[in-house]
């Protein structure tokens, strides 16, 4: 399966994202298509929102593989409602992967990191965030 990088336009934002199941790989933004190295946006990430206002009239992206990299299954994130908890939980098999929520999916809204370590529970990741009755959440 060959990487593929996407870019999607919105009114306020361009998004530019690519396939999950590629950990390890670097994206990297240019305005000059013969630079040989571009700055690297930081992630962690497998998406990068930027408003449309602050981008350079051209502006390129790529993927960059700092050398190796891993191709891993694509993550099955469970979520189970307990008294005032959410408990979210995904195979400890793909490690290195970090937790983000977010109470609206509105491109404005950034996604928020949901810092380790993470609890180890019967080959599992687990993490547990209270929750309130009236609190809308979304997590990836």
């Amino acid at each position: 399966m060959a990487v593929g990088l996407f870019i999607r336009q919105t009114p306020d934002a361009v998004m530019v994202y690519w396939n999950t199941n590629f950990a390890g790989f670097v994206l990297e933004s240019e305005s000059n298509l013969l630079a040989r190295a571009g700055t690297q946006i930081n992630g962690p990430y497998f998406e990068y929102w930027e408003a449309r206002n602050s981008l350079s009239p051209q502006k390129y992206f790529r993927l960059r593989s700092p050398g190796e990299f891993v191709l891993s299954l694509p993550s099955a994130l469970a979520i189970q409602l307990q008294t005032n908890n959410a408990v979210l939980s995904w195979p400890a098999l793909l490690n290195g992967f970090t937790l983000q929520s977010k109470t609206d999916l509105a491109p404005a809204v950034p996604w928020n990191d949901l810092a380790g370590p993470y609890l180890v529970n019967a080959g599992s990741y687990e993490y547990r965030e209270p929750v309130a009755a009236a609190q809308r959440r979304f997590y990836r």
